[in-house]
This record gives structure tokens, sequence and C-alpha cells, in this order.
């Protein structure tokens, strides 16, 4: 996962330290790799997302609202194209 976003393992485990002690994350043991930690979303969690999503749903329309259909059609489709082509950090 840290190699994913591009931070240390160390910065991954303090944040999801500080989701635990908040009783907003919780880990489990992967039932057939020991090696593995599910992580899970309390109740608490849960409520916390759903009050921040809407909230970013509603800015991205706001943003999106001055492009037309074929536009935004266009602005998904050449965004996917330059996720695609960012390089894992460590993979350069």
């Amino acid at each position: 996962m840290a190699k994913k976003l591009g931070v240390t393992r160390g910065t991954i485990t303090g944040l999801l330290h500080g989701l635990e002690r908040s009783n907003l994350l919780r880990r489990e043991a992967h039932k057939e790799d020991k090696r593995k930690q599910l992580l899970r979303l309390t109740d608490q969690g849960r409520e916390l997302l759903a009050k921040v999503l809407p909230d970013y749903g509603l800015r991205i329309a706001d943003i999106m609202a001055g492009l037309d259909a074929e536009e935004r059609r266009q602005l998904i489709s050449l965004s996917s194209k330059l996720i695609a082509g960012i390089p894992t950090p460590g993979d350069t």
C-alpha cells in the first residue's frame, strides 16, 4: 500500500494507528495468509465517510457543471490515460 501511495511504510503504519485510535478503522487477520491484514471501517468510520463523501461529490459536480457530456467523457478518458502513465514510486 505504501509503495502505491508513494509514502513510507512508517507513514502508513502511523496513519492506520491514528485511525484505529480514533475508532474509525479496525484491522483483522487474513484467514489464509497471516502476513496480511484486512482493514475495515468501523460504524463510526462509515458515518464519517457518509458525511464527507456527499460534500466531495457536490464539489466535483459543481466543478464539472461547466462541461457538456462530451467534454466530461473526454476529461475522464484523458485523465485515465494520465493516471495509467504515472509510475509507481520506486519503479523509476
